[in-house]
């Protein structure tokens, strides 16, 4: 389980770096289609990764020392963040793509939502 985590926390810091290392040294207007979608794809990585310890953090340590299944609390942080990750990277291939409207917000907020609903209860 250690080791599951080390590994987590460093791939989201290896996303978050390639994330601050694009947005400083890639110029926007010069670049090839192909930074925009890596950029995407790190920064879905990087709050999935980030949010998922966050919040795995937070309810085992909010918890104290009363016995929890800490495998339980990563898959279920991991999939709440996966909703939030979903979510904002949708909504940056849009704003890239200059397509973002209120149609297309809600368009995006129907798809994750329905998406969560159907992961969750859709499939018992």
């Amino acid at each position: 389980m250690r080791l599951l985590l080390l590994t987590i926390t460093l791939f989201g810091i290896g996303a978050t770096a390639a994330i601050i290392w694009i947005v400083a040294n890639i110029d926007p207007t010069a670049s090839s289609p192909l930074v925009f979608i890596v950029f995407v794809g790190f920064l879905f990585c990087a709050t999935l990764v980030d949010l998922a310890m966050l919040l795995y953090l937070m309810r085992t340590k909010l918890r104290g020392k009363q016995m929890i299944d800490r495998r339980w609390y990563l898959v279920t942080s991991l999939r709440m963040a996966f909703f939030v990750a979903l979510f904002l990277a949708l909504i940056t291939t849009l704003a890239i793509l200059k397509l973002v409207s209120l149609f297309n917000m809600v368009g995006v907020i129907l798809v994750v939502s329905l998406f969560a609903v159907w992961m969750y209860l859709g499939k018992r």
